[in-house]
């Protein structure tokens, strides 16, 4: 690996331990710098894309009312990639406010298993794109389950 290489890779994780860390300020100005001005953020777990900082400020404030506790208390791993890093981590939270009008609060503390697949922008040192998954068994299973749909 060069230099270049190493120096961009210690970048990419820079970014993704300010990303999870960005959780417990409960600023999203915390998560949003970190973003190019169009950087993108695809939630898979919840079927949504952002995109720009006002949606991305929009999508950390939903959540944090909906889940005020919520924190990464653990990051499991970071692995670098040609164009950014993977971050494998755990999320805490309990569900008290109501999330987007869809999912009712219920009191349910939760934790899962995540991993967010960063696309840095080389030249800004910015997230470009962000792809986040993690297991979504926690909610009621009165909701809703992830629907796939394959096309060929």
């Amino acid at each position: 690996m060069s230099s270049t290489d190493s120096d961009f890779a210690a970048l990419c994780e820079r970014l993704a331990r300010a990303w999870a860390a960005s959780w417990s300020t409960k600023d999203a100005s915390s998560l949003t710098t970190l973003y190019t001005r169009e950087g993108i953020w695809t939630d898979h777990s919840f079927r949504v894309t952002r995109k720009g900082t006002s949606a991305l400020t929009n999508h950390y404030n939903l959540w944090i009312h909906a889940n005020p506790d919520f924190h990464v208390p653990e990051i499991l791993n970071i692995w670098p990639t040609p164009q950014g890093c993977v971050m494998k981590y755990i999320g805490k939270g309990t569900m008290t406010g109501d999330l987007a009008g869809r999912f009712p609060p219920n009191g349910k503390a939760f934790e899962f298993l995540g991993y967010c697949d960063f696309v840095v922008d080389r030249e800004q040192g910015l997230i470009e794109r962000l792809d986040e998954v993690y297991c979504r068994n926690y909610w009621d299973s009165r909701f809703d389950e992830y629907r796939y749909e394959v096309k060929i």
